[in-house]
Protein backbone atom coordinates (compact mmCIF):
# COMPACT_ATOMS: atom_id res chain seq x y z
CA UNK A 1 0.00 0.00 0.00
CA UNK A 2 1.13 3.49 -1.10
CA UNK A 3 0.62 5.98 1.49
CA UNK A 4 0.76 9.54 0.36
CA UNK A 5 1.40 12.27 3.14
CA UNK A 6 0.62 15.78 2.57
CA UNK A 7 1.31 18.89 4.26
CA UNK A 8 -1.65 21.28 4.76
CA UNK A 9 -2.19 25.35 5.82
CA UNK A 10 -5.03 27.39 5.06
CA UNK A 11 -3.48 28.93 1.63
CA UNK A 12 -2.78 24.88 0.45
CA UNK A 13 -5.45 24.09 -2.93
CA UNK A 14 -6.56 21.27 -1.64
CA UNK A 15 -7.48 22.68 1.38
CA UNK A 16 -11.26 22.12 1.08
CA UNK A 17 -10.88 18.22 0.10
CA UNK A 18 -8.58 17.42 3.48
CA UNK A 19 -11.23 19.17 5.52
CA UNK A 20 -14.02 17.34 4.28
CA UNK A 21 -11.84 13.70 3.88
CA UNK A 22 -10.67 14.56 7.43
CA UNK A 23 -14.47 15.70 8.74
CA UNK A 24 -15.68 12.49 7.01
CA UNK A 25 -13.45 9.60 7.93
CA UNK A 26 -12.02 11.48 11.35
CA UNK A 27 -13.64 9.70 14.08
CA UNK A 28 -12.73 6.17 12.61
CA UNK A 29 -8.71 7.27 11.82
CA UNK A 30 -9.14 8.74 15.84
CA UNK A 31 -10.55 5.26 17.27
CA UNK A 32 -14.20 6.86 18.35
CA UNK A 33 -11.96 8.72 21.14
CA UNK A 34 -12.12 12.24 19.67
CA UNK A 35 -15.57 13.08 18.09
CA UNK A 36 -15.88 15.42 14.85
CA UNK A 37 -16.72 18.62 16.90
CA UNK A 38 -13.51 18.62 18.34
CA UNK A 39 -11.84 17.87 14.98
CA UNK A 40 -13.75 20.28 13.53
CA UNK A 41 -12.58 22.67 15.54
CA UNK A 42 -9.00 21.79 15.54
CA UNK A 43 -9.32 21.77 11.42
CA UNK A 44 -11.05 25.99 12.43
CA UNK A 45 -8.09 26.89 14.46
CA UNK A 46 -4.96 25.24 12.90
CA UNK A 47 -1.99 27.05 11.12
CA UNK A 48 -0.25 23.72 9.41
CA UNK A 49 -0.81 20.22 9.20
CA UNK A 50 -0.60 16.99 7.73
CA UNK A 51 -2.17 14.22 6.30
CA UNK A 52 -1.78 10.20 5.46
CA UNK A 53 -3.59 9.07 2.85
CA UNK A 54 -4.07 6.03 0.49
CA UNK A 55 -5.86 5.84 -2.86
CA UNK A 56 -9.39 3.55 -2.26
CA UNK A 57 -9.50 0.52 -4.66
CA UNK A 58 -11.48 1.96 -8.09
CA UNK A 59 -12.40 -0.14 -10.95
CA UNK A 60 -12.59 1.79 -14.70
CA UNK A 61 -10.40 5.29 -15.06
CA UNK A 62 -8.49 7.20 -13.19
CA UNK A 63 -10.88 10.44 -11.81
CA UNK A 64 -10.20 13.59 -10.44
CA UNK A 65 -9.20 13.91 -6.88
CA UNK A 66 -12.20 13.62 -4.74
CA UNK A 67 -12.74 12.70 -1.01
CA UNK A 68 -14.24 9.36 -1.70
CA UNK A 69 -11.75 7.92 -3.34
CA UNK A 70 -8.91 8.54 -0.65
CA UNK A 71 -9.07 6.83 2.66
CA UNK A 72 -7.03 8.30 5.48
CA UNK A 73 -4.82 6.73 7.72
CA UNK A 74 -3.89 9.52 9.86
CA UNK A 75 -3.60 13.51 10.44
CA UNK A 76 -2.08 16.05 12.35
CA UNK A 77 -2.93 19.86 13.17
CA UNK A 78 -1.09 22.50 14.82
CA UNK A 79 -1.75 25.95 15.43
CA UNK A 80 0.24 29.02 16.96
CA UNK A 81 0.88 29.59 20.59
CA UNK A 82 -0.46 32.56 21.65
CA UNK A 83 1.71 33.44 24.77
CA UNK A 84 5.20 32.39 22.84
CA UNK A 85 5.97 33.31 19.00
CA UNK A 86 8.67 30.21 18.99
CA UNK A 87 6.32 27.54 20.02
CA UNK A 88 3.62 26.20 18.20
CA UNK A 89 0.77 23.48 19.67
CA UNK A 90 0.21 19.74 18.12
CA UNK A 91 -2.92 20.04 18.84
CA UNK A 92 -4.24 17.06 17.24
CA UNK A 93 -2.87 13.11 16.04
CA UNK A 94 -4.82 10.53 15.27
CA UNK A 95 -3.79 7.49 13.38
CA UNK A 96 -5.34 4.07 12.45
CA UNK A 97 -4.95 1.81 14.85
CA UNK A 98 -3.61 -0.92 12.37
CA UNK A 99 -1.00 1.49 10.97
CA UNK A 100 2.45 0.73 13.41
CA UNK A 101 4.16 3.99 12.54
CA UNK A 102 2.01 6.28 11.33
CA UNK A 103 1.90 8.76 14.56
CA UNK A 104 5.97 8.30 14.66
CA UNK A 105 5.87 9.41 10.71
CA UNK A 106 3.22 12.27 11.75
CA UNK A 107 5.00 13.79 14.61
CA UNK A 108 8.18 13.72 12.51
CA UNK A 109 6.99 15.69 9.69
CA UNK A 110 5.35 18.20 11.56
CA UNK A 111 8.36 18.79 13.49
CA UNK A 112 10.72 18.92 10.01
CA UNK A 113 7.24 21.42 9.06
CA UNK A 114 7.39 23.25 12.35
CA UNK A 115 11.56 23.68 11.99
CA UNK A 116 10.90 25.36 8.38
CA UNK A 117 8.60 27.65 9.81
CA UNK A 118 10.60 28.96 12.21
CA UNK A 119 9.45 27.67 15.43
CA UNK A 120 11.47 26.33 18.08
CA UNK A 121 9.52 24.14 20.28
CA UNK A 122 6.30 22.32 19.79
CA UNK A 123 4.24 21.63 23.14
CA UNK A 124 1.28 19.47 23.14
CA UNK A 125 -1.50 17.99 25.80
CA UNK A 126 -1.67 14.50 26.42
CA UNK A 127 -3.95 12.22 28.08
CA UNK A 128 -2.60 10.87 31.62
CA UNK A 129 -1.81 7.42 30.48
CA UNK A 130 1.49 6.05 31.25
CA UNK A 131 1.91 4.70 27.68
CA UNK A 132 1.48 7.65 25.78
CA UNK A 133 3.53 9.37 27.95
CA UNK A 134 6.44 6.88 27.20
CA UNK A 135 5.90 7.25 23.59
CA UNK A 136 5.92 10.85 23.53
CA UNK A 137 9.42 10.77 25.43
CA UNK A 138 11.24 8.18 23.09
CA UNK A 139 10.58 10.92 20.77
CA UNK A 140 12.30 13.43 22.35
CA UNK A 141 9.22 15.01 24.08
CA UNK A 142 9.77 16.26 27.94
CA UNK A 143 6.62 15.79 30.83
CA UNK A 144 5.75 19.70 32.01
CA UNK A 145 3.00 20.46 34.21
CA UNK A 146 -0.14 18.27 34.94
CA UNK A 147 -3.42 20.03 34.14
CA UNK A 148 -5.95 18.30 37.31
CA UNK A 149 -9.51 18.15 36.58
CA UNK A 150 -11.09 19.91 39.45
CA UNK A 151 -14.44 18.13 39.18
CA UNK A 152 -13.38 15.03 39.89
CA UNK A 153 -9.50 15.57 41.44
CA UNK A 154 -7.63 13.47 38.74
CA UNK A 155 -5.16 14.49 36.19
CA UNK A 156 -6.86 15.62 33.04
CA UNK A 157 -3.57 16.45 31.14
CA UNK A 158 -0.19 16.45 31.00
CA UNK A 159 1.87 19.27 29.15
CA UNK A 160 4.90 18.09 26.98
CA UNK A 161 7.07 20.17 24.64
CA UNK A 162 9.94 19.35 22.71
CA UNK A 163 13.17 21.27 21.35
CA UNK A 164 13.45 21.93 17.64
CA UNK A 165 15.51 23.98 16.55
Amino acid sequence: MEIDYDYFSPASTDIALYKKLIKKQGELVCRDQIYVDIISKSLRQHSFGVLAKTRQASTGRNSPISDDKWSLLGFATCEPFDDDMDTVILSLICARKNQKEMGKDLMGIIEDQARQLGYKKIQLFSLPEPHLSRWYERLGYKKGYVIPDYKTGTNKLVTMTKKIF
